[in-house]
């Protein structure tokens, strides 16, 4: 709430845009975290701590600027409306998410019934793009069903999951080069953004911005 109060008036912008600037930049990057703590020996607790708050914190935020930008091009704002949309998109992104993961991995399973145990990186895939199609088709969070998918993916032997070693190894390779990519492309495409024009223009402002959320708000 203070991040939205500096923007606000550092900006002279309504409230409701500084909000939307607040839940926008809210979310911790756990595609960065995970790196580094595959590199840096750090307890399991903390690290497992740090990672699933990033992540449910990154998946909340994208919901939460979907909701904000839905309430300034609708110009309208309802309390209960607008918790009511926000718990749906939770809720249905949430259960998509697992059911897609646990249906489509079991057919990956070191089992009889896995008719596609050679093709555990491709299933994976296909589980988060399906995923994801389906719960914005019913007004959910594709991000959150995308998460929760990757829970699934993640915890296999808990939703008993079995995987034989070959495919286990495949999937993993797959994972890790497809994450790397991803972050590569995040940041080429925030850098593709950023306007020098613009920037010079509000650069003590936007300075002032980004110190205080580093070293101030969330350090």
């Amino acid at each position: 709430m203070h991040f939205i109060s500096l923007v606000k008036f550092n900006f002279l912008i309504p409230f409701i845009t500084a909000l939307l600037i607040g839940s926008i930049i809210s979310s911790t990057d756990p595609a960065t975290l995970v790196p580094i703590f595959n590199k840096i020996k750090v307890k399991d607790k903390v690290s497992q701590t740090v990672i699933s708050e990033s992540a449910f914190n990154d998946a909340t935020g994208a919901i939460l600027t979907s909701a904000i930008v839905t309430i300034l091009l609708s110009g309208k704002f309802s309390l209960t409306q607008n918790i009511w949309d926000l718990s749906i998109m939770i809720i249905v992104g949430s259960l998509v998410g697992c059911i897609t993961g646990i249906v489509l991995l079991k057919l990956v399973n070191d089992k009889p019934y896995g008719v596609f145990k050679d093709f555990a990186p491709i299933i994976s895939i296909l589980s988060v793009i399906i995923a994801y199609e389906i719960a914005t088709k019913f007004g959910g969070s594709g991000y959150m069903a995308c998460f929760i998918v990757g829970i699934v993916t993640g915890n296999k032997k808990n939703f008993k999951i079995w995987l034989s070693q070959k495919s286990y190894d495949a999937d993993f390779y797959v994972a890790e080069t497809l994450g790397t990519l991803c972050r590569m492309a995040i940041f080429i495409i925030l850098g593709s953004q950023v306007e020098l024009v613009v920037l010079s223009k509000y650069f003590l402002p936007s300075l002032l911005v980004v110190l205080a959320f580093i070293f101030i708000i969330r350090p």
